[in-house]
């Protein structure tokens, strides 16, 4: 289970506006991220982790998949061109 810094609705958390960018990194990776963000004073919380195939964040389980097909569909979809 990870705790989140604030509260907020799964529109919220996976949603990006004008002020919130969700990133994905390797592990290894986070702390010099974090470190980067704190230096230029940006806000950050690591939200979620992908184990295997799927990206856990709460009580969401999502496949990796289903998220890269939804990511790429997006604009398609939303000006009406279908496959």
């Amino acid at each position: 289970l990870i705790e989140l810094p604030f509260n907020c609705d799964h529109y919220s958390l996976f949603g990006e506006s004008q002020s919130r960018v969700v990133i994905s990194a390797r592990s290894s990776s986070v702390d010099e991220l974090t470190s980067l963000f704190t230096k230029h004073g940006v806000p950050c919380a690591v939200i979620g982790a992908v184990y295997g195939d799927t990206l856990h964040v709460h009580d969401v389980h999502v496949p990796v998949a289903e998220l890269r097909s939804a990511y790429e569909r997006a604009l398609p979809n939303a000006i009406g061109i279908t496959e």
